[in-house]
This record gives C-alpha cells, sequence and structure tokens, in this order.
C-alpha cells in the first residue's frame, strides 16, 4: 500500500473515531459539562452532579426498606416514620429522609442553570385528571380544601407540620390518583383524621 492510501484510511479512521466519540457524548446531550442526568426514572432529564445521581439511584434500590411493612394509610407506599415521598418529579413516591426530598426539590430548581439551550425539560407535575370518578374527584377537592384552611390559621398550621405529608398538600392529582387505589377505610382514615386536626386546632367546629 502507497504511502497516499495510507493516509486516506488513517483520516477516515481518525474521521469515524470522532464521530463515535460526538455520537456517544450526546447519550446525555442538554447539560452543561460536569452534570448528568439524574435518572430517578426513565425520562428524567434534570441536570445534576454525577454523584447525586448516584444517590438517586441509591434510593431506588433502598426505596422497598424505608416503606412501612404492610402497607398503611397511603397503601403500600406508605413510609416509614421519619421518612417521606421524595416528589422529585410528579408522583414519585420512593420514601427518603426529609433532607433528601430537599435536595431533590433543589436539583429541580438549579436545572435551567446546569442545562443547556437544548436540554429536555424537567418533569412537570401532571394535570389534574379528568373527573372520571367523582368519588375521587371529591375525595382531591376536600383534601385540598382542607389544607388551605389549616393553612390559614396558625395553630392548625403549626400542627399540620407535625404530620404525614402526604396528608396535608394542595396537588389535586396526587390525592386524585391515590383516591383510585386506595380502600375506602384508608380514604375514611384520611378524612377523620384531616377533620380532627381541624377541630383540634379551632379551624372547624365538632358536628
Amino acid at each position: 500500500m502507497n504511502t497516499k492510501a495510507q493516509f486516506k484510511l488513517s483520516g477516515v479512521a481518525i474521521a469515524f473515531s470522532l464521530a463515535l466519540t460526538i455520537g456517544c457524548g450526546n447519550a446525555e446531550a442538554g447539560c452543561k459539562s460536569g452534570f448528568v442526568w439524574r435518572d430517578a426514572k426513565d425520562g428524567d432529564g434534570v441536570c445534576v452532579t454525577p454523584a447525586e445521581r448516584t444517590e438517586a439511584k441509591q434510593q431506588n434500590a433502598n426505596a422497598s426498606n424505608n416503606r412501612r411493612p404492610g402497607g398503611g394509610q397511603y397503601g403500600p407506599n406508605t413510609c416509614r416514620d421519619g421518612y417521606v415521598w421524595r416528589e422529585a418529579f410528579a408522583n414519585d413516591v420512593v420514601c427518603v429522609t426529609p433532607t433528601e426530598r430537599q435536595k431533590a426539590q433543589q436539583q429541580n430548581a438549579l436545572n435551567a442553570q446546569r442545562s443547556t439551550a437544548s436540554a429536555p425539560p424537567p418533569p412537570r407535575p401532571t394535570a389534574p385528571p379528568a373527573a372520571s370518578n367523582e368519588r375521587c374527584k371529591d375525595y382531591a377537592k376536600y383534601a385540598v380544601a382542607d389544607y388551605n384552611q389549616a393553612n390559614g390559621l396558625l395553630k392548625c398550621s403549626q400542627q399540620m407540620k407535625q404530620e404525614n405529608p402526604g396528608r396535608w398538600h394542595t396537588r389535586f392529582d396526587q390525592h386524585y390518583n391515590w383516591c383510585l387505589t386506595a380502600q375506602q377505610a384508608w380514604l375514611t382514615s384520611e378524612v377523620k383524621a384531616r377533620d380532627a386536626l381541624l377541630v383540634s386546632c379551632g379551624g372547624r367546629s365538632r358536628l
């Protein structure tokens, strides 16, 4: 083989190598240098550090250990005492510590700074589902109303913060979706628990 032919082959090899490298680099396109996709679930494109992605995967792997054995008021996804849902994206019910949940929320807030213009958007909360189940529509509506009522009174708000955050929040879709698979006894228990708190703190008159 002459020198000219060898030069052409070398050029082709270099070009192929560069193309392969660029193609592999696009596996997590959209994040600035030093950041990667969180991958807490398929399609989770929030840009985080490699260490933070490892933490998210460890949380996923350890999720069953942080759930209450036998389930509870929130079905099989009920967390053990001291743990809360991570809520890194809509319907994220991986049980983690409150500090870990706060960190996931901070990662979502920092995504714009850590991503390039071509980055995929972070997971967005799902819109409230269609009211195809009237029972669950009413359950979610009153759960949100109870939260707003309690949050407007200092004593109620203080007591509310000491309870399971899965019970007290304004996310209609999560209340609704949980209701769809919950047993009637669980629903009744949640309604009574919210009512009892409001009565005890003066936000509601005892019937």
